[in-house]
């Protein structure tokens, strides 16, 4: 898909804290829905949110299939004060995250 390189740089091999991860990753992905409907890449939130689940899944280890797959959050500051900003401002049709989201998301 034309957003994995997007999903893909937010992941890392790591451990955390369960909760923190998967909720930040549900937010990632609405947020990164919510944009992709606006750009006018999907008709709907469902369908983006779905694409960008599957995104999720095809750009990561078998083992990570969905949000509640992902472990912890590396920094939580900048997570919520630069990445998610960026990705609600992302340039419609733009697969270059805010460096703040690189690597942002762990699981094991």
């Amino acid at each position: 898909m034309r957003h994995a390189l997007l999903v893909l740089a937010l992941l890392t091999v790591a451990g955390c804290t369960r909760r923190e991860g998967a909720s930040a990753c549900d937010e990632l992905v609405d947020v990164y829905a919510n944009r992709l409907v606006e750009c006018g890449s999907y008709a709907t939130y469902d369908e983006a949110y779905d694409a960008v689940i599957a995104e999720l899944a095809a750009s990561t280890p078998a083992r990570v299939q969905s949000c509640d797959d992902i472990w912890g959050l590396r920094e939580r500051v900048s997570f919520h004060d630069d990445c998610i900003p960026g990705i609600e401002t992302l340039p419609c049709g733009s697969t270059t995250l805010p460096p703040a989201c690189e690597g942002q998301l762990l699981y094991e």
